[in-house]
């Protein structure tokens, strides 16, 4: 059981699916049903608690859930060798659009949010002692060891080899 009350925003997509705009009849099953996808998505989020602050200063709420599903979509495949192409594709959006809901939704860029990720599966395997530092390279997705060293540096503030048993 939730309890859950419509924000200013809800109400308005409610409005607009009461009230539409005079428009063809095709064209206006596509606008009724792109506000019905808006009030699905708020929903869910606020439901799900995952509705940030963002929402409250004008980001669209179909943007916070685009990051979303991008971090998703990352984590679940972060033993391949994802491309910003693939991941965009996979949310359904621009490289560009996919770029900037998630630097507004994280603060960070995907890359750099999947280089940190990878980085940090990578530490965690070091740390359990069930890889080399090339095997833990490779993982992270760096072809050379000397590379990964470097990057894992710089993210961490300790040499790999300080986490090998």
């Amino acid at each position: 059981h939730a309890e859950w009350g419509a924000s200013a925003r809800l109400r308005a997509l409610a409005e607009q699916v009461l009230n539409p705009p005079a428009l063809s009849p095709f064209i206006q099953d596509m606008y009724i049903e792109s506000r019905c996808v808006d009030i699905l998505g708020e929903t869910f989020a606020k439901l799900s608690g995952d509705v940030s602050a963002l929402a409250d200063t004008g980001h669209s709420t179909r943007e916070i859930l685009k990051a979303r599903v991008a971090r998703d979509y990352i984590e679940a495949h972060l033993d391949l060798p994802l491309t910003l192409s693939d991941i965009a594709r996979e949310v359904g959006a621009s490289v560009s659009s996919l770029q900037r809901s998630f630097k507004t939704a994280y603060g960070t860029t995907v890359v750099d949010y999947l280089r940190m990720r990878k980085l940090e599966c990578a530490r965690d395997a070091l740390e359990r002692g069930t890889l080399s530092i090339g095997e833990a390279a490779f993982l992270a997705g760096y072809t050379s060891a000397a590379n990964f060293t470097t990057a894992f540096r710089r993210a961490f503030g300790i040499l790999p080899r300080s986490l090998r048993r």
